[in-house]
Order: C-alpha cells, then sequence, then structure tokens
C-alpha cells in the first residue's frame, strides 16, 4: 500500500519528479567521477614523486640504520676516496 500511494505521489507532480530524479543522478556521477579522478590523481602523485624524487632505491650511510639520523649522508669526496672508479661501474638507466 505504501509503495502504491508512493508511486502515485511521483507521478503526480512531473516537473518536481524530474527535477529531484536529474538532481540524483547528477550528484552520482559527479561524487564518482570526483573520487575516481581524486583516486587517479593520488596514484600519479605518489609515482612521479618515487620517480623524480626518492628513486626505487636509496643509499644510506651505514650509520643511517643505527637511528635514521637523516644527517647521516655521504659526502661526494669520501664516496670518491672509497672507490675511486666508482662512475666507470655505474651502470647508467634512462627512462
Amino acid at each position: 500500500m505504501l509503495v502504491k500511494l508512493a508511486w502515485k505521489n511521483i507521478g503526480r507532480n512531473k516537473l518536481r519528479s524530474g527535477v529531484i530524479l536529474t538532481a540524483i543522478t547528477l550528484g552520482l556521477f559527479c561524487g564518482t567521477f570526483l573520487s575516481a579522478f581524486l583516486n587517479g590523481w593520488m596514484i600519479s602523485t605518489v609515482n612521479a614523486d618515487i620517480n623524480l624524487q626518492l628513486s626505487h632505491i636509496q643509499i644510506h650511510h651505514p650509520s643511517y640504520e643505527d637511528n635514521n639520523d637523516i644527517n647521516a649522508w655521504f659526502k661526494r669526496e669520501e664516496a670518491e676516496k672509497k672507490s675511486p672508479d666508482f662512475r666507470s661501474k655505474a651502470n647508467p638507466v634512462s627512462g
């Protein structure tokens, strides 16, 4: 009985029903689109940060593992002293 009454109420004012149906459809579409857009943007940002800033590997000074001190980094001179031909051993990668 309630469904029958509701159906009659929907059909009573066609303009109002059309506006409400359009608003619900548009709202659902916009919400889904925005969710997908932001999810893609987030994934793209993470991939760009990995490729441009962090890379897929990180090389740390041995003392970094002791206390995760950000100031424990290799100096260029120190790296060249340990391995003077480090540039010839490196395999260049371009992407």
